[in-house]
């Protein structure tokens, strides 16, 4: 189990699932792997990087658990194991404070 930036711990979160907060009218502008999203919600434009990219696209469809998201952001290049849960779930966590994602099940 890791430790939130605040220092709290991180749960496993297995059975967390996440969503988009503004699936209408998010604006994505896309270069590469890296892209500048537009939250209408907050006015706000974000940088996001290829693997925050990843986790975003894979919630367009849906409401999606941790352990998918980690896929999606590892797209096969190493093992989903405790290290990357953390990892993804600290992204998660900064797409939250950006507006971007919610946790679906609360």
């Amino acid at each position: 189990m890791g430790a939130r930036r605040d220092g709290t711990p991180i749960a496993s979160g297995s059975s967390r699932r996440w969503a988009l907060r503004a699936s209408e009218g998010l604006r994505i502008f896309r270069e590469g792997g890296e892209a500048l999203v537009f939250n209408p919600l907050s006015w706000q434009t974000h940088y996001l990087n290829e693997t925050a990219l990843r986790v975003l696209d894979a919630l367009t469809s849906g409401p999606r658990p941790l352990e998918d998201l980690v896929a999606a952001a590892l797209e096969g290049s190493a093992p989903a194991d405790a290290h990357w849960r953390s990892q993804v779930l600290l992204l998660l966590e900064e797409l939250e404070r950006m507006g971007l994602v919610v946790r679906a099940d609360e």
